[in-house]
């Protein structure tokens, strides 16, 4: 996400990597789960078919280019010079990892494996709602980020949305105020 929210100027083919490395809606749940609620990184790594290193491309080689005579986008094959990027390619073997965490564990996933091999089952329940809440929340998401967008979440998931799906929208309007969007 932080590619879709920070750098709109780089177009992302998830295509490819969503179709050959993760290859259904149940690994990447399963993905997630792993890499954020307790796996290790080597655990959600493994369920992700990572055996072509040609799906991990973060951008296609091809781009929209707005043609000022037509008025129209057209698609174009990118420059070689366009390609220079400081991470071509989605992070796989690199990656935050919680400090001590032997295997490696992002920092979340650490968390909740503390508290899972807690003596505590307060604690326990505690981590158990919290990762069920949060996959509700972002299984909300997922299925209309243009209506389950709101003020409390600042209106980054709209933006978002209209970002990569409606740039002609995007770039007519005000879009510093996110939040303003919503009303």
């Amino acid at each position: 996400t932080d590619i879709i929210y920070y750098t709109p100027n780089i177009k992302v083919a998830y295509g490819p990597f969503l179709g050959k490395c993760v290859q259904s809606f149940d690994k990447w749940n399963s993905f997630f789960t792993e890499l954020f609620f307790g796996g290790t990184c080597d655990q959600a790594l493994s369920i992700l078919d990572l055996s072509s290193k040609e799906h991990l491309h973060i951008r296609s080689p091809i781009m929209k280019f707005w043609n000022v005579e037509s008025g129209e986008y057209e698609w174009h094959k990118r420059e070689d010079e366009e390609h220079d990027l400081s991470s071509p390619l989605f992070p796989i073997k690199c990656f935050l990892k919680a400090k001590g965490s032997v295997p490696a564990r992002t920092w979340s996933s650490s968390i909740f494996a503390e508290l899972m091999e807690s003596d505590c089952q307060e604690l326990r329940n505690m981590s158990i709602h919290a990762r069920k809440w949060a996959l509700n929340d972002i299984a909300q998401h997922c299925e209309n980020p243009k209506l389950s967008d709101d003020e409390i979440g600042g209106g980054e998931w709209f933006l978002a949305y209209l970002r990569q799906c409606h740039r002609e929208i995007y770039d007519d309007i005000d879009h510093s105020d996110a939040t303003m969007l919503l009303r």
